[in-house]
């Protein structure tokens, strides 16, 4: 389990899920095995794995705010929203200051139609991490996207400061005046 974990974090998909299958052989109730498995089989973009995989952990053990997280993210990139939402929400119960959950929820928000809510969730992100510079750019974003340029100029100031590189290109661009 600590050879296949540390392949994960070194990037070594491939031996992960050789090792990962190895463990499940012979612990097939290994929730955190098959957490591990999903995430290998996710950065391989294999995400029908992943998903299945990420579900079968929760099978397992349901109070995993990362595996709920992950799932939504797959959910997500398949169109499915409303799922990916209803994912993070669980996510953020198990876990209220989750902020990579807000984050995603508020892309899924977004993508969903929900501005609004995607602005809340982002602030949400940013006063649980004020460095997550990803946050302050999509928060921006989507400020832009609902006219407020001047607000989304703020957010895209911090964003480049923390180093988010497209954001130092749009303050140069868009928000001279501001």
């Amino acid at each position: 389990y600590i050879e296949a974990n540390a392949q994960l974090e070194a990037k070594d998909y491939s031996n992960a899920l050789n090792n990962f299958d190895l463990l499940l052989e012979i612990f097939k109730n290994s929730a955190g095995s098959y957490y591990g498995r999903a995430k290998a089989h996710h950065e391989n973009n294999n995400n029908t794995n992943a998903f299945n995989d990420y579900t079968r952990s929760l099978e397992i053990n349901p109070n995993n705010p990362k595996a709920l997280n992950n799932r939504a993210l797959i959910h997500g990139s398949e169109g499915d929203f409303k799922s990916a939402i209803s994912d993070l929400n669980n996510a953020i119960i198990m876990k209220p200051n989750y902020d990579h959950a807000f984050l995603n929820r508020g892309v899924a928000k977004g993508a969903y139609g929900d501005p609004k809510g995607a602005i809340t969730d982002f602030s949400k992100a940013i006063s649980i991490n004020p460095l997550y510079a990803i946050a302050w750019r999509n928060r921006g974003i989507t400020k832009e996207m609902l006219g407020d340029i001047k607000g989304a100029c703020i957010d895209w100031r911090r964003a480049a400061n923390l180093g988010i590189e497209d954001c130092q290109a749009w303050v140069k661009s868009q928000c001279i005046a501001q």
